[in-house]
């Protein structure tokens, strides 16, 4: 049977490839665009978890997961990257782990000593100033996405304030970002760095597509 936590994972279910593959994917996306938006293109190249039953990979579909493992009476492991797990709440940790590494490394900007050159955001940079314009705007968009809360009725941007408040009124404390709501703080972290991704990938789209 389903659980509320599965019903969580599925707002993130589908292929997978590691981190690092993901990263590269990813920023490549930005660098072109070849006729479909590098912005989606680059979300559908974030880390994603996959199942496997009974050695065979189930490609994102977790009802298809539940049919196989209910036929075989074989248990559905969660893959993230060339990672498995038998529990799924662990699967969901390296799933926000990951994707959090990818985020940070597509903001974070790498000097290459030999052609001294910068990459940030997806772009091999040769000019110093056109990097650090590139990481200042990136860094900028990711700023402005930011995590609130919610008690009740009630919102807040202090977690300590929406703590106080969920003790003092007995309600449940909710995380928001953006349109997204839930009272899983995992889910709220994956969804924070989904968003802070978009944020940066949006705003050096805008800045390539006015410089060609």
């Amino acid at each position: 049977m389903r659980t509320l936590f599965s019903l969580a994972l599925c707002l993130c279910i589908g292929l997978t490839a590691n981190a690092q593959e993901s990263a590269k994917d990813a920023n490549g996306a930005v660098a072109k665009c070849g006729g479909a938006c590098p912005v989606e293109t680059a979300m559908k190249g974030l880390p994603k978890i996959q199942f496997k039953v009974n050695g065979k990979m189930i490609d994102g579909c977790i009802k298809c997961a539940e049919s196989a493992a209910k036929e075989t009476k074989k248990p559905i492991l969660y893959v993230v990257g060339k990672k498995e797990f038998k529990a799924e709440s662990k699967a969901k940790m390296e799933l926000v782990t990951a994707t959090e590494k990818v985020v940070k490394d597509f903001a974070t900007p790498c000097k290459c000593d030999v052609s001294k050159t910068t990459t940030i955001a997806g772009k091999k940079c040769d000019c110093p100033v056109e990097a650090d314009e590139r990481s200042k705007l990136v860094t900028a968009a990711m700023n402005k996405v930011v995590m609130s809360y919610k008690v009740g009725d009630k919102s807040c941007d202090c977690p300590v304030e929406a703590k106080a408040l969920s003790t003092s009124t007995g309600k449940a404390k909710e995380f928001v970002v953006g349109s997204q709501c839930t009272v899983c703080e995992v889910t709220a972290r994956l969804e924070l760095a989904k968003a802070k991704y978009k944020a940066a990938l949006e705003a050096v789209a805008k800045l390539d597509s006015a410089k060609k």
